[in-house]
């Protein structure tokens, strides 16, 4: 299993808590993967939780991973998620990692060549999508005694699994741009009519490359922001961050936090039992 000492002298480090640490993938994958990262189980075992549980924000991404557990490993993919997970927090004395690849929206259809749509909300092993890629990732883990190392041979072995026929991907790059700059508020006729395909079109794209239709990603998108706003820059007047983020009123806000989150606003204000991802959006 990874302990603390295998990503010491990293130069690859883009940013680490207590007890997890992010790296950069290589620029060819950067239009596809947001980053690696290794977690650890808690140090303190003085370390008091709110609950056992960790809840996930979802993100319509996507993710491997790779769980390390004395000397047994188990993996999995998460497909694309529209609503909460709730997963059982590492606690001191479990003597675990986890090694995860995350990926962008669009990111995860790259190396799985499959509709996204069957993924949605569901996981599975990654050798039930890929035998080939999940036997390549597994030795990679085993084989390597420090993490610049394994971060470099991941980079290999998913560049490899690029397909250069992937002619989708402009479109779909271009379409999730738009979003990002206009803060999930744009309609998906606009979208259409900029990138010269029909509605429908745009939504076959979403579907297969994401997992989710347009709509249901610009919402997960305002959510995910709101979040990073909450946490970033503590603020919890819901009424500002509702017209900040283009909603026609605070109501509209609360009603897509419930639908996705199961939580009001006062709940996820204050509570730290919430895991978000930095790096996506």
């Amino acid at each position: 299993m990874f302990n603390r000492g295998f990503i010491e002298h990293s130069n690859k480090v883009i940013y680490k808590t207590e007890n997890k640490v992010y790296f950069k993938p290589h620029p060819c994958l950067q239009k596809y993967v947001s980053h690696y990262a290794i977690s650890f189980s808690p140090q303190d075992i003085n370390t008091k939780n709110n609950s056992d549980d960790l809840t996930i924000i979802p993100d319509g991404s996507g993710c491997f991973y790779y769980r390390l557990n004395n000397h047994q490993i188990s993996n999995g993919c998460w497909g694309p998620t529209t609503k909460i997970v709730n997963v059982k927090k590492s606690k001191p004395g479990d003597n675990e990692s986890y090694f995860f690849i995350e990926f962008l929206p669009g990111g995860l259809h790259t190396f799985t060549r499959m509709s996204l749509k069957e993924l949605r909300d569901k996981r599975c092993l990654i050798s039930d999508i890929n035998q080939n890629l999940e036997k390549d990732l597994l030795d990679a883990i085993l084989g390597l005694k420090d993490s610049d190392k394994l971060i470099n041979r991941v980079d290999e072995i998913l560049i490899k699994k690029i397909d250069g026929k992937h002619n989708n991907w402009l479109t779909l790059y271009s379409v999730l741009r738009r979003i990002k700059e206009s803060n999930g508020n744009v309609s998906v006729r606009d979208l259409a009519i900029r990138e010269y395909i029909s509605e429908r079109n745009l939504g076959r794209l979403f579907n297969r490359n994401i997992g989710i239709n347009v709509k249901t990603y610009q919402r997960l998108y305002k959510i995910n922001k709101l979040i990073k706003m909450i946490k970033n820059h503590k603020m919890n007047n819901f009424t500002y961050l509702s017209q900040a983020l283009g909603y026609y009123d605070q109501s509209h806000l609360i009603r897509d936090l419930k639908d996705i989150c199961f939580m009001t606003p006062k709940v996820i204000s204050k509570s730290h039992d919430y895991y978000s991802e930095t790096f996506k959006f």
